[in-house]
């Protein structure tokens, strides 16, 4: 005695496949989700861009003091005569090689230590720095009309004539996020 076996055989094979199906479908998904966590699509530049920037201020020969002897630029110790001279922003903006795109803007504030005076701030894309920093200071520093503020100070020492005094640089830096 003989049934429709040709129905139930192909509803047994159904039967046995589903779970192969499913378990394929949960393997495309996990690959996808680990494929997507794993590419990185947004990449954060912000603190190494604001370092390269200080760091480049710190070896600048538009600031820093080159000894007359050697010629060796000396780290850290600011020429004051460099520093207070009055083309020392389109010096720093030329050497920096930032270009004419506005990607990071900066004031340049040197305080001496010993007898507490402030010398005048030199700034890196003067207007763009003001413009951003009034953004990144409100709080937008997320999306793509944001920016972001970095503040570094270093200690340095400043060369004035035949004296040095200590003193703090500090760098205030602004980037847009876009």
């Amino acid at each position: 005695m003989r049934t429709n076996d040709k129905r139930a055989t192909i509803s047994l094979e159904m039967a046995l496949w589903l779970p192969r199906l499913m378990f394929l479908v949960l393997v495309i998904v996990l690959t996808s989700f680990l494929i997507h966590y794993f590419i990185a699509d947004n990449v954060d530049t912000f603190d190494v861009e604001t370092g390269l920037f200080s760091g480049s201020i710190l070896f600048s020969e538009s600031i820093s003091y080159v000894h007359p002897d050697t010629g060796r630029l000396e780290a850290g110790t600011i020429d004051l005569n460099k520093f207070l001279s009055a083309d020392i922003s389109k010096k720093i903006d030329s050497e920096l090689g930032y270009g004419s795109g506005k990607r990071l803007g900066a004031k340049i504030s040197l305080e001496n230590l010993e007898t507490g005076e402030k010398y005048a701030d030199v700034f890196h894309k003067k207007e763009f720095y003001e413009e951003k920093t009034v953004i990144a200071e409100a709080g937008y520093a997320r999306g793509a009309g944001g920016a972001r503020a970095s503040v570094k100070d270093y200690y340095v020492l400043i060369k004035d004539a035949d004296s040095l005094e200590k003193g703090l640089l500090t760098i205030s830096m602004v980037m847009p996020n876009s």
